[in-house]
């Protein structure tokens, strides 16, 4: 069996504890290189779902549609106020619910997941 002396088992701890602060500094270094590369990102892909929605709104208000997407000439769209789906047409603009005549947003026809940059 292997013994360490006291002074020998402080002496070991205070070795191990310096190794644990190295490492956590070390890890904390990677994180904060991580998320300052994850917020470049997020606000590159902000600035490009900006350049998106001004160009998707000018081929709307031109007649145009989306040449990615095969569309029709409604879509389905769902009503908070009501709570059911309908009917809209392929607009993207603001519309009124045929059932209740609130206000619905044509979130199915929008390409951004940020909802905060909505130009509606």
């Amino acid at each position: 069996m292997f013994t360490i002396g006291s002074g020998d088992m402080k002496e070991a701890l205070n070795k191990l504890y310096s190794l644990r602060k190295q490492w956590e500094i070390k890890r904390n270094s990677a994180v904060n290189k991580q998320v300052r590369g994850i917020v470049k990102y997020s606000k590159e892909v902000d600035k490009i779902d900006h350049i998106l929605i001004g160009i998707n709104l000018t081929i709307n208000e031109l007649g145009g549609g989306d040449l990615l997407v095969e569309q029709s000439d409604t879509c389905t769209e769902w009503c908070p106020n009501c709570e059911s789906e309908v009917e809209l047409p392929y607009e993207f603009k603001t519309h009124k619910c045929p059932n209740c005549n609130e206000r619905i947003l044509p979130c199915a026809q929008c390409f951004i997941s940020n909802c905060q940059y909505c130009p509606l």
